[in-house]
């Protein structure tokens, strides 16, 4: 949802810090769950693009987007250094609580923090997660 967002509101130029955040908080994400430990370089599946994509989020929230955006239309001052740093401290912070098993309830840090509810058992239906048997036989073709 926040590479949607953000993504949306990048497109947009508009809130560009708060779609800054969004996206750069997914990138956090990306590089402490998967890529840290494969060092820095994109060859080896590293961080070295989500760090490119977080530097230039950082930027762009501190340059703002340009006259042909929203938020150069309604908010010209919504920019700056200050905001641009604040979004990536906000990164942090968000993809760490996203990912945290102490906030996400689940007892064990897999990023679900949603139960999982099993389907209920009905003796007249076939559970949706099971194949019905095939009338094909060995000699014909399924």
């Amino acid at each position: 949802m926040a590479e949607t967002a953000g993504g949306a509101l990048l497109t947009l130029g508009a809130l560009t810090p708060v779609a800054s955040m969004l996206i750069s908080s997914t990138m956090m994400t990306a590089i402490r769950k998967v890529h840290l430990q494969n060092g820095p370089w994109v060859t080896n599946n590293g961080y070295e693009y989500n760090l490119a994509v977080i530097g230039a989020l950082t930027a762009l929230a501190e340059t703002g987007p340009g006259r042909p955006s929203v938020d150069g239309a309604l908010f010209p001052d919504f920019k700056g250094t200050k905001l641009a740093l604040l979004a990536l401290a906000a990164a942090g912070v968000g993809s760490y609580l996203a990912t945290s098993e102490r906030f996400a309830g689940t007892g064990q840090d897999d990023g679900s923090a949603l139960p999982v509810q099993p389907a209920a058992a009905d003796d007249d239906h076939v559970s949706r997660f099971t194949r019905e048997p095939s009338e094909a036989t060995a000699d014909q073709p399924a």
